[in-house]
């Protein structure tokens, strides 16, 4: 029975062992597996490198009117209707006008015979002067010829004023385009009385357009007004459009600290309309013999800003600066040389001193 035991006991050892070395062996296979982390690299080169705003904004119509009426009256047709192109001082509506003929008329009658009371009272002033100077008439007789003569031309210059009232109210009852566009909205129907200072019509000009974006004040040094600018629209891919920097706010914005920027962009083909998203970029500068890499091979750990590079198939963190972004890269200023094995792939799951396999 003794000899039984010792005997289930070294079998029990037995297997115990064999269980610990299947249990390294294991563990031995995993750490082989995992010692190598496959990557990719890209070896950094130098290269020549444009310096560019890039921001997105709001397309907005040049010119964009709401126009009311000058006078009061009742509408009497639409000349111009909506989505009608029209030119600086077209018609778009009409109001009854028979009012403002009558003044008119009645104006021209009063200013011709004002203007021939003004005619007769001067040629008087005149016989009537030479009269004073040989004496046949008295002084206050000339003083009376004298006043009367000014008083009818002043009243010549109140019928002409009056006349252009008149005038200006006829031309009133003609709601007119202030400059070249189309008619986006109407706001009277015919037979429709309309007040003075009625918006009586929408007016909107796309030929040229203004984009509206804001720009950090890190950049607002770099621009000017009359730089080009290369604009994207996403409703027409694959287009590129070209404006020029028409305006830059001088003062910030008080709620994001950024300056409003306009670009005047040119729309002959009237393709782009207002309330469009558009990409706008501006060249600034250019640098010269500087390190890009993808932004995705930059990382931040303990603080600090590293890349690592595949240095005898080990990975090695180097502390990097980046000194500007340009979307999906950025330029690091130091801390990266040309030739240097850049991981851009894989580098999110490696330490420094990690072994790596790099793939093609």
């Amino acid at each position: 029975m003794r000899q039984m035991l010792q005997y289930l006991l070294l079998i029990a050892i037995a297997l115990l062992l064999l269980s610990c070395a299947g249990d390294s062996d294991s563990e031995i296979d995993v750490n082989v597996e995992t010692t190598a982390v496959p990557v990719e690299i890209a070896i950094v080169q130098a290269s020549d490198v444009q310096e560019e705003i890039d921001a997105t904004g709001v397309v907005r119509a040049h010119y964009d009117a709401n126009v009311s009426a000058e006078t009061f009256g009742r509408v009497l047709r639409i000349v111009n209707d909506v989505g009608s192109k029209v030119a600086a001082g077209d018609d778009v509506i009409e109001l009854d006008d028979r009012t403002q003929r009558l003044d008119v008329q009645k104006s021209r009658a009063q200013l011709d015979i004002a203007a021939a009371s003004d005619a007769k009272m001067q040629s008087d002033l005149i016989r009537m002067e030479k009269l004073y100077l040989t004496k046949d008439i008295s002084e206050s007789e000339i003083e009376q010829a004298r006043l009367l003569a000014t008083t009818t031309r002043g009243e010549h210059e109140l019928t002409k004023a009056v006349l252009g009232l008149a005038e200006k109210a006829l031309a009133d009852t003609r709601v007119s385009a202030p400059f070249s566009g189309e008619i986006t909205a109407i706001y009277a129907d015919v037979g429709e009385m309309v007040a003075a200072g009625q918006i009586a019509f929408t007016i909107v000009q796309i030929d040229t357009l203004e984009i509206h974006f804001d720009v950090p004040a890190a950049d607002i040094s770099s621009l000017a007004v009359g730089q080009p600018a290369v604009v994207t629209v996403p409703a027409f891919p694959g287009n590129l459009f070209h404006g020029i920097v028409k305006s830059i706010a001088i003062k910030a914005s008080e709620s994001t600290r950024t300056y409003p920027v306009e670009v005047l962009l040119a729309n002959s083909s009237n393709g782009i309309r207002p309330g469009m998203l558009a990409d706008v970029g501006i060249t600034t500068g250019r640098q010269e013999g500087v390190i890009v890499v993808p932004a995705s091979a930059v990382l931040r750990r303990n603080g600090k800003t590293v890349v690592l590079v595949d240095v005898n198939s080990t990975a090695k963190s180097k502390a990097v600066t980046v000194s500007s972004e340009r979307g999906a890269e950025v330029v690091i200023s130091s801390g990266l040389a040309a030739g240097d094995r850049l991981i851009v792939i894989g580098q999110n799951s490696l330490q420094d001193g990690s072994a790596i396999v790099v793939t093609d």
